[in-house]
């Protein structure tokens, strides 16, 4: 076990993209080290009260009732945040742990939910955390990160939902996003469009030919590509010029 850092890649909040296929190690560097990131130079003898902004992981594949993934989020909770982790399956739940002011929330659905009962708590999450940004003064207002997982079995692609208002209008109020899929093309184009960068790692051929069409123009180099197909849990972090090599640390 060990403690990561937030990534200083980009200065300053980003909305992110990150897919990949299933088993490529997305999940694991969105969650353990972006979603549990902490400032520089933060140790177990830090006070979570130091650290101001807040992280709502939509856990849509349920990676958190996973016996690895879960040893983990225990370990992380009892040894570095105070217990400022919970995990919830409800919307009465997360707003109580909200309003108590804990940190990190990972919000699942119940391992026999349909989609459609868990989408719909999704969106009346983020409709109460986008009032609840907008309620302060911006003066008093710190970043909110949500993560998507599975992006796209969460929101539309051609319809407004409160996802698509975090990537489209929620830099207003300091809510930031992070879309994960293994289906890139199934990733609504505004997640590209808004995003300060997008990771990838393992795709398919048939998911590189649909980002080169015509939709989204994303030509990544053939020999990156082949690594990435090569090499376990390497990824490319691509910000519209540069393509960023990094591997997920377990």
């Amino acid at each position: 076990m060990q403690l990561y850092t937030q990534d200083t890649t980009l200065k300053g909040p980003q909305h992110e993209v990150i897919v990949g296929m299933t088993n490529s190690g997305k999940t694991w560097l969105a969650m353990f080290q972006s979603f549990f990131a902490c400032p520089a130079g933060w140790t177990k003898y830090s006070r979570t009260q130091g650290i101001h902004w807040r992280h709502v992981f939509f856990d849509t594949n349920n990676c958190s009732a996973d016996e690895e993934y879960l040893k983990q989020i225990r370990w992380w909770s009892n040894v570095y945040a105070q217990g400022q982790v919970a995990i919830v399956h409800n919307c009465e739940d997360f707003e109580q742990y909200w309003d108590n002011g804990t940190r990190w929330i990972i919000f699942a659905p119940h391992l026999t939910e349909g989609i459609e009962s868990y989408k719909a708590k999704v969106y009346e999450t983020v409709r109460l955390l986008r009032s609840y940004q907008a309620s302060l003064k911006s003066r008093e207002r710190w970043p909110v990160w949500l993560y998507f997982d599975e992006v796209s079995r969460l929101t539309s692609r051609v319809k407004e939902t409160p996802i698509s208002e975090v990537f489209t209008r929620g830099r207003i109020v300091q809510m930031w996003g992070i879309a994960i899929s293994q289906r890139p093309q199934m990733v609504p184009r505004y997640c590209y469009d808004e995003s300060g960068y997008v990771v990838f790692f393992k795709l398919r051929d048939e998911h590189w030919s649909a980002l080169r069409g015509t939709t989204y123009q994303i030509k990544a180099p053939m020999e990156i590509i082949e690594e990435l197909h090569r090499v376990k849990w390497l990824y490319y972090k691509y910000d519209g010029h540069n393509w960023i090599r990094g591997r997920v640390k377990s």
